[in-house]
């Protein structure tokens, strides 16, 4: 058995390696953290499946049709991780939690190839130059992969043989800051003009004024947790934490406390789930510099020649809360305003109606993404699109077919390489790397 699964084993590696290109960029490290419920209620803490999985049961058996699916972009945040003071590294359940993912999507998608050793043949992973991701990306390819085997036929030494194979594999591509597709836009200094709308946004009335509304409850939760927040960036620090703590099962006392009342946590829960939204989405210009590349990649990936008849192509982006954020934004599926009306509606509504022009209602409003929180966008043999998070099915009317993406993306984003290099370039530099790839091939 030994000898079988090294030969599987080396088999995938010999197809991965032909695929796998990751796309990796130097940043501060640091990213926001946020959740996706938008309910106001505090965590059920008994509930570590919730925690650990990020999928809902509202929509598994969705593939009832007789569609053949073509391919699959699958876009994930990485797993719980420790604190900006700890490194901000992957956790164990951490890696739990993507393994999960990987498992899950084997689960879901195996239907639709013919040979189950067939899904690995098509493979292409994207990410972000943080040990944090690129670990989330390993351990979503090592749940995806080992689910064709049964636990008994499984060598003891598996996981370790898998992930250490599966590591001289990634070539680290380091690009400069306006190549990258998974961050574009956000704290390079390159990208001049996204730069000038964070500060507008950061030093806006609107931007202080929220603060000053919540300071009363911050500083109640800084006294019970003894941590200075002074800005919301300290606010999400602590939420994060209070999050990965959670998980890990070595949640501090006053964390427990600020976690179990339902006013301080919510309220710890909202300045994430703002601020972010606000600081680099707050307005349409912003979602346009900072997700075009990202978007036009999903288009180019839809719209070239599939890579084998026999089975989808698979293309996962290893990335960050960031990233689904700006894909929300520019679907149109969350903006400050929806997210201002989840929590507190009435509250600030005197100051939601004093900046119109930035917002608009939602009837779906998406909060920022948890750990292991994950996207799917499928292509099928009929050119139709669904767009899957966390296993629910959100019907979008600009991406449910590939005619519809392509004029939403050239409409979108019209204009803007003409007046912002840090899109255009950034989307010539990756094609220029691609075709460099193709021809060592």
């Amino acid at each position: 058995m030994r000898k079988l699964l090294f030969v599987l084993l080396f088999s995938l590696v010999f197809c991965v390696s032909n695929s796998l290109q990751n796309k990796f960029e130097k940043f501060n490290d640091t990213d926001s953290t946020f959740v996706e419920s938008l309910s106001n209620q505090a965590f059920n803490l008994s509930d570590e499946s919730a925690l650990l999985l990020n999928f809902s049961s509202e929509n598994i058996n969705y593939n009832s049709s007789s569609r053949q699916l073509k391919k699959l972009i699958h876009i994930q945040r990485h797993g719980a991780r420790t604190s900006e003071r700890e490194g901000m590294e992957l956790t164990e359940k951490g890696k739990e939690q993507l393994r999960i993912v990987g498992q899950k999507i084997f689960e879901k998608y195996s239907s639709h190839v013919q040979n189950s050793s067939e899904f690995f043949q098509n493979i292409q992973v994207y990410s972000t130059n943080y040990n944090r991701t690129i670990q989330s990306a390993k351990f979503f390819l090592l749940g995806l992969y080992e689910s064709q085997f049964k636990h008994e036929e499984k060598d003891q030494n598996f996981d370790e043989i898998f992930i250490d194979n599966l590591k001289s594999l990634i070539q680290i591509y380091k690009t400069n800051y306006n190549s990258d597709i998974l961050l574009n836009g956000w704290r390079q200094n390159e990208c001049i003009k996204q730069k000038e709308l964070v500060k507008i946004q950061i030093n806006s009335p609107f931007f202080k004024q929220m603060f000053s509304f919540l300071y009363p409850i911050v500083s109640d939760i800084s006294a019970l947790t003894n941590t200075q927040i002074n800005t919301f960036y300290d606010a999400y620090l602590l939420y994060d934490e209070i999050i990965s703590s959670q998980i890990e099962g070595n949640i501090s006392e006053p964390l427990q406390m600020v976690l179990a009342n339902q006013t301080l946590f919510n309220t710890l829960r909202f300045m994430n789930d703002f601020s972010a939204i606000y600081t680099f989405y707050g307005s349409p210009l912003q979602v346009k510099i900072t997700t075009q590349t990202l978007m036009l990649k999903i288009l180019e990936i839809f719209s070239s020649s599939p890579y084998s008849l026999l089975s989808p192509s698979l293309t996962v982006f290893s990335a960050h809360d960031i990233t689904l954020d700006g894909i929300f934004a520019a679907l149109n599926l969350t903006n400050p305003r929806c997210l201002i009306e989840s929590y507190y509606s009435n509250e600030f509504s005197h100051l939601v109606l004093e900046y119109p022009y930035l917002y608009t209602p939602l009837e779906v409003c998406i909060s920022s993404p948890s750990f292991a929180a994950n996207i799917q966008i499928e292509l099928y043999d009929d050119n139709s699109i669904q767009f899957v998070y966390n296993n629910k099915i959100y019907n979008i009317p600009s991406l449910s077919s590939l005619e519809e993406l392509n004029n939403f993306v050239q409409s979108f984003y019209l204009g803007i390489d003409s007046q912002f290099s840090c899109s255009s370039e950034s989307h010539k530099n990756l094609r220029h790397h691609q075709e460099e790839i193709k021809s060592q091939l």
